[in-house]
């Protein structure tokens, strides 16, 4: 049996109370065994890929990219890149999208899967999100 360890933080502030925190842990820094997961760790732990990701369908990867959406599927996230293209035609008319499988354990063990526009240089990657952001749109620029 893993020995746990557990923690309660209290933020106040003025005397009123804000918020709790509660803290797990366990394992052998604990003075436990090790703590193995329970159930399958889920394709994002078993598959996990390089930093950047892997192109889906042996895409072309260009250097950068702009991520306009990302979802738990493929599917998902290029009905998403479609729409928002729709919306931002005069922008984004012109490219495909480039869908990226990611692995971000803060996000829990599934894949996510990323749609982007590829770019060849930083800069033009910096230069397609800012426009969509000062259209209202949203985009990140990450290296493919």
């Amino acid at each position: 049996m893993a020995r746990s360890t557990r923690s309660m933080v209290l933020f106040m502030k003025d005397g009123l109370l804000l918020g709790i925190c509660l803290m797990f842990a366990a394992g052998p820094a604990f003075g436990g065994a090790p703590v193995e997961p329970e159930g399958p760790l889920g394709p994002c732990v078993q598959t996990q890929g390089s930093p950047g990701g892997n192109a889906t369908a042996a895409q072309a990867r260009p250097p950068w990219g702009v991520e306009i959406a990302t979802a738990f599927s493929e599917q998902e996230a290029l009905e998403e890149f479609a729409r928002i293209k729709q919306d931002h035609a005069d922008l984004l008319g012109s490219f495909d999208p480039l869908v990226v499988e990611e692995c971000d354990l803060h996000m829990g063990t599934k894949l996510q899967y990323s749609a982007r526009v590829g770019m060849e240089s930083r800069e033009d990657a910096d230069s397609l999100c800012a426009k969509l952001i000062a259209k209202g749109g949203a985009c990140i620029v990450q290296k493919n």
